[in-house]
């Protein structure tokens, strides 16, 4: 069951590029971060590209075929696409013009077939959720609110799905644009002085944060490792040292068997952060690993 004492919270980021969820435990002295778990993927240019992809079938069904695929046309409704998904939160909905081979053609869209050809990407977030409330042993029934952050929750559709698929209110009293600044600032006054400022004021809804001895705890994003050899000793893979979501500060060891160094030799070693298991996806014969790249999964 939900707890009113120490409720869950599920902060749900997106931006143009990357999408997370993380889920923390809130109380009146400190903040909890259970885990996290996102695609760097998924973002608000994935809105734009199905927007484009919705002008270009329009374009080509009202004024012919291959009027989409002239030099610089998709280019032009990639920039049409973003301008008016800005517009759609807050018209129902939206039209524009352009010239295309001398031809004025107006594409328009209505707010709810924006909804449609976008709810797959809704619910990517969705799989996204369900995977961390796995990893978890939670659920929707156990979350107290949802916090949306970054400029692309401000579609309406991400609120309607989220309130949909949750039954949980998302609150309303969060600027989005200004909240990963504001957890950053916090987040550095904690660590250097161990209070918050009085100037701190509201990081939620439901009012403001205790500025004496709050503890913000959290848990690494993306597991640590490093480049290995498997077991055959063909291939390269990603020896995750410490995994995603354990709470840090954390220090672990990770024991390997290598063989014994020719005279004068060197170790390199790769740091990798992510789940990738095979990082390079290639056999060691066609793959020279050298210190002047690096390697991230």
């Amino acid at each position: 069951p939900r707890s009113t004492l120490f409720p869950y919270t599920t902060l749900f980021r997106s931006n143009q590029r990357t999408f997370d969820v993380t889920i923390a435990r809130v109380s009146s002295s400190g903040i909890d971060v259970m885990g996290s778990n996102g695609d760097h993927q998924l973002g608000g240019k994935d809105w734009d590209d199905a927007l484009s992809r919705f002008f270009a079938d329009q374009l080509t069904a009202t004024y012919g075929e291959g009027m989409a695929d002239l030099p610089g046309q998709r280019t032009l409704l990639q920039g049409k696409a973003e301008q008016l998904k800005k517009q759609l939160t807050v018209k129902k909905e939206v039209s524009t013009s352009l010239y295309v081979n001398g031809t004025s053609c107006k594409l328009k869209i209505r707010r709810d077939d924006f909804n449609d050809i976008s709810e797959t990407l809704c619910e990517r977030t969705g799989d996204i959720i369900e995977a961390l409330f796995g990893d978890l042993n939670l659920s929707w029934n156990d979350i107290d609110s949802i916090i949306l952050v970054g400029g692309s929750t401000k579609m309406p559709m991400i609120a309607d799905y989220l309130t949909r698929t949750s039954g949980v209110s998302v609150e309303r009293g969060v600027n989005v644009d200004e909240a990963v600044a504001m957890g950053a600032a916090i987040k550095a006054s904690l660590k250097e002085n161990d209070r918050l400022p009085m100037s701190a004021g509201r990081i939620t809804a439901g009012g403001t944060l205790p500025r004496i001895g709050f503890r913000v705890s959290d848990v690494v994003a993306h597991s640590l490792g490093m480049i290995a050899i498997d077991a055959t000793g063909e291939r390269y893979v990603n020896s995750i040292i410490i995994h995603k979501n354990t709470k840090i500060p954390a220090s672990m060891t990770k024991s390997h068997t290598l063989p014994a160094a020719r005279h004068n030799a060197k170790m390199h070693v790769f740091v990798l952060q992510g789940e990738e298991e095979r990082p390079l996806d290639k056999d060691r014969k066609s793959t020279r690993l050298n210190s002047s790249h690096n390697q991230r999964s």
